[in-house]
C-alpha cells in the first residue's frame, strides 16, 4: 500500500480504511499532495477525508501551516482537534474543508471541478491528473477585464441585485468581484434565485446531468459580449454529509464549455440551445 506518512502514525484506524493507489481505479476519491489516489464511492467522500483526518494527521497539519492557514494560541492547528486527531466540531469545519485547505483535491464522477479542488494543484497532482487523463470542469476567473466589468454594468441596477446584496455577504463579495467563485451551501431557495436574477434576460440555455446533480450554463443578455455565461452547479453529497447540498456559481465563456463537452463526449448529452457555442 502507497501511504504519505510514516507506518507510525497509522494507528486508531476508523472502522473502515480505504487503501491507496497510484491510479484513478474508480471515478470518485482523494488525490493527496503527493499525487496518491485513495478511491471511493460517490457517498463516501466525507468518510474518506474523516479516514485520511485521522490515519495522516500530521501530514495534514503540516500542509495547513505550509499554507499558511492560522494556528491558534497554542500553535495548533484549529481545524483539528490535538487530542484526538479528527475534526473539531467547535470551530465548525467539515472534513472536505479541512482537506482542501491542506491542497488535496477530490475527483467526484470522473472529473475535476473548481468546487472540490485546492487554490492550486500540486505538481504531483497535475501529474497524476494527466496520467490518468481526468476532465477539468470550467474554471472562474478565466475571462478578460472587459468581460467581468460588462457583466458588473448590467446586473448591478436590478432590483433583484439589490435585493439579494441587503440579504446575502457572500452575493455581495461575488458581485464586487466576479473573478471568484460563488458558494452556497445548503440553501438550494437562495442559489436558485441567485441564478434568476443574474441571468435575467438569458438569450440562451445548456443544462447537463453529472454525477448526483447537474450543470447549468446559461448565456447573459450582453449586448456588448455574447461569449459570457453563468455557470451554475448543483451537488448533492448524500444525508450523513455536511453540507448535504451545494451550489457554485461563477462566469465563464463558450469555448471553456465547447472544450468540457468535447471531453465528456462519450458520457450524458447536454440538452439546449447547443448553437449557442457556435
Amino acid at each position: 500500500m502507497t501511504t504519505d506518512v510514516p507506518p507510525g502514525e497509522l494507528r486508531d484506524r476508523p472502522a473502515k480504511i480505504f487503501e491507496s493507489s497510484r491510479v484513478a481505479s474508480v471515478p470518485d476519491g482523494w488525490i493527496t499532495t503527493k499525487g496518491v489516489f485513495f478511491p471511493c464511492t460517490p457517498q463516501e467522500h466525507d468518510e474518506c477525508a474523516k479516514y485520511l483526518l485521522k490515519t495522516h494527521k500530521s501530514f495534514i497539519e503540516s500542509l495547513l501551516v505550509e499554507n499558511k492557514y492560522l494556528l491558534n494560541e497554542n500553535g495548533q492547528h484549529d481545524m483539528i482537534n490535538s487530542r484526538y486527531g479528527t475534526i473539531d466540531t467547535r470551530a465548525g469545519y467539515n472534513p472536505r474543508t479541512i482537506l482542501k485547505a491542506a491542497g488535496f483535491a477530490l475527483l467526484s464522477g470522473n472529473q475535476l471541478s473548481e468546487s472540490n479542488l485546492p487554490e492550486s494543484l500540486s505538481f504531483k497532482q497535475m501529474e497524476f491528473a494527466r496520467r490518468n487523463n481526468l476532465v477539468f470542469t470550467p474554471k472562474s476567473g478565466q475571462l478578460d477585464f472587459e468581460a467581468y466589468h460588462s457583466f458588473q454594468k448590467a446586473v448591478m441596477g436590478s432590483e433583484g441585485v439589490k435585493d439579494l446584496l441587503e440579504q446575502n455577504e457572500a452575493v455581495k463579495k461575488f458581485l464586487a468581484d466576479p473573478t471568484k467563485s460563488l458558494s452556497i451551501q445548503d440553501n438550494v431557495p437562495l442559489a436558485n434565485k441567485v441564478l434568476v436574477v443574474l441571468t435575467e434576460g438569458f438569450t440562451a440555455g445548456i443544462s447537463l446531468k453529472v454525477s448526483k446533480g447537474f450543470v447549468v450554463w446559461r448565456r447573459l443578455n450582453i449586448p456588448s459580449d455574447d461569449n459570457i455565461f453563468l455557470q451554475y452547479e448543483y451537488h448533492y453529497h448524500g444525508g450523513d454529509c455536511t453540507p448535504e447540498r451545494e451550489n457554485f456559481i461563477f462566469l465563464t465563456n463558450k469555448q471553456s464549455i465547447k472544450e468540457f463537452l468535447h471531453k465528456i463526449r462519450y458520457g450524458p448529452s447536454p440538452e439546449g440551445d447547443l448553437s449557442a457555442l457556435n
